[in-house]
């Protein structure tokens, strides 16, 4: 009768353990979601956009700064050496004079290719993209086999947001001019501009994701396959076969909707989600998570702040088990090509059959994300997020009061094959206030040491259509053997956005 009384016990903390999310092998989805999404970061930009921007700035400049001004090349040196009162200007840092002195001369060069370019060069140097495009229209009636005014002259329609006409001048350079591989990872830089600019621009975005895989813990199992609990001063055995960790194959289904506007001149966002996960055989875990949320944020030149509200229904095994609640604030600084982020973030958990378990927790984050280009067109970029917070339980709950942090870092490498690989490490660390339960290592507190490794590789197939393949290596250690866990994942599958 104790033994049962034991095994009864024991089988209410794996309960708990599991309805708290603590024996979930696998921390988010290679396969979905990202980590970083999970995490509720707010709004922190770790998208491929901000690099970009970076870059593009840098390789335009390297196309108007550097190199001989050959065909072959595509690149224009700024030379004022023909007209030394705007030389000595620019020695001083006087551009805006310069380029009125400029003007002035305009009329005396009407046919000076060397003219125009200089006027054009300037005129990008200080954002007049639309006159700089007319400089450069200059350049090229009077030197048709110019490349790099070609290419300054793309550069400028796109700037001005002439992106049609910008494409079909990246066009003729690539096949009239041949350019070489630097000129042609700057081309595809500034696409890579445009098609971001473009979407971001679409008041409706939509992601569908279809993947399978196989996870070594589908069950949320744990690696002990027995335990010595103490019950009425007497140490018991208790078997845990059953709840060891289990393989299983599974299919997964995503679909993700983002609508942007303006409401009161401010930027308004409305967001749902929908997630699958099917096993083959543990269908008992099962899930399927709902997600919709919105937020309101107002953009200065450098900097954003906001806030965001979010409801979640999360339904494990055909059974509602969850519904999470979260109110964000967020502030973001932007630096050149990169920015950091500051977020307080409100969660509220509570439990369908389990109020006892219900939650809340306020999470403060802190982010940083930066992006640059390699050498060889090779292009990078990183984000590290950390996160702090005390999960305190509404009522009673063992262990009591939860302090939690999570590290994050993520690397992603884009090759100029357009193959994309990202890295991710996850370290979270959880401690309880109070011993967790007596039958266990005399009422120890718990504490839990969680560690995550992801890594996903990614090929658009075309413009909307992506391949991805990702692996997933995810521990969880503990001074109690009922939350240690271990689980790998690997899967494949097609991301298509319309």
């Amino acid at each position: 009768m104790k033994k049962s009384l034991c095994s009864l016990f024991l089988l209410n903390l794996l309960a708990v353990g599991a309805a708290k999310g603590e024996l979930r092998a696998v921390d988010g989805d290679i396969c979905g979601t990202s980590n970083v999404d999970l995490l509720n970061v707010g709004t922190l930009d770790l998208s491929d956009s901000a690099a970009q921007s970076a870059q593009a700035q840098q390789a335009s400049q390297e196309s108007r700064t550097g190199g001989s001004g050959e065909q072959s090349t595509g690149r224009r040196r700024l030379d004022a050496s023909e007209f030394p009162d705007v030389k000595l200007l620019l020695d001083q840092g006087k551009v805006l004079d310069a380029i009125q002195v400029l003007e002035q001369k305009q009329p005396s060069n009407e046919n000076n290719a060397q003219f125009f370019n200089l006027l054009g060069v300037l005129y990008l140097q200080q954002k007049q993209f639309a006159s700089a495009a007319a400089a450069f229209e200059r350049v090229v009636l009077i030197e048709s086999d110019n490349a790099g005014a070609w290419l300054d002259l793309a550069i400028a329609k796109m700037e001005s947001g002439e992106y049609a006409q910008a494409n079909q001048f990246f066009d003729y350079i690539v096949d009239t001019h041949k350019p070489t591989r630097h000129i042609l990872n700057v081309i595809e830089t500034y696409r890579s501009r445009m098609k971001t600019a473009i979407d971001e621009n679409k008041p409706w975005r939509n992601q569908f994701e279809a993947s399978a895989g196989r996870d070594t813990n589908a069950n949320s199992g744990i690696l002990a396959d027995h335990l010595l609990v103490t019950f009425d001063g007497k140490q018991i055995d208790v078997p845990l076969v059953q709840y060891k960790a289990r393989p299983d194959n599974f299919h997964q289904i995503s679909n993700r909707t983002h609508f942007q506007s303006k409401l009161f001149d401010q930027n308004f966002a409305f967001d749902t989600a929908i997630v699958n996960r099917s096993f083959m055989r543990e269908h008992a875990y099962s899930y399927t998570d709902v997600n919709m949320g919105m937020s309101l944020s107002h953009r200065f030149p450098t900097f954003e702040i906001g806030m965001s509200g979010s409801v979640e229904h999360f339904i494990w095994g055909n059974r509602a088990l969850l519904n999470n609640s979260e109110i964000t604030w967020f502030a973001e600084k932007h630096f050149a090509a990169c920015q950091t982020s500051f977020v307080l973030d409100y969660e509220s958990r509570r439990y369908v059959q389990s109020a006892a378990l219900n939650a809340r927790s306020l999470w403060s984050n802190l982010g940083a994300s930066c992006g640059g280009e390699l050498t060889h067109g090779y292009r990078w970029e990183g984000a590290v997020v950390v996160r702090r917070a005390d999960d305190k339980p509404i009522g009673f709950r063992a262990g009591g009061t939860t302090s939690r942090q999570e590290n994050i870092i993520r690397l992603g490498i884009k090759t100029p094959y357009q193959l994309r690989a990202d890295l991710s490490f996850s370290f979270g660390r959880a401690a309880d206030s109070e011993g967790y339960s007596a039958l266990l290592n005399d009422n120890a507190k718990r504490f839990m040491q969680r560690r995550n490794y992801r890594l996903q590789l990614s090929y658009p197939f075309a413009r909307e259509l992506t391949g991805f393949v990702g692996y997933e290596d995810a521990r969880n250690d503990s001074n109690l053997e009922l939350f240690q866990q271990r689980g790998h994942s690997l899967c494949t599958g097609l991301r298509f956005n319309y």
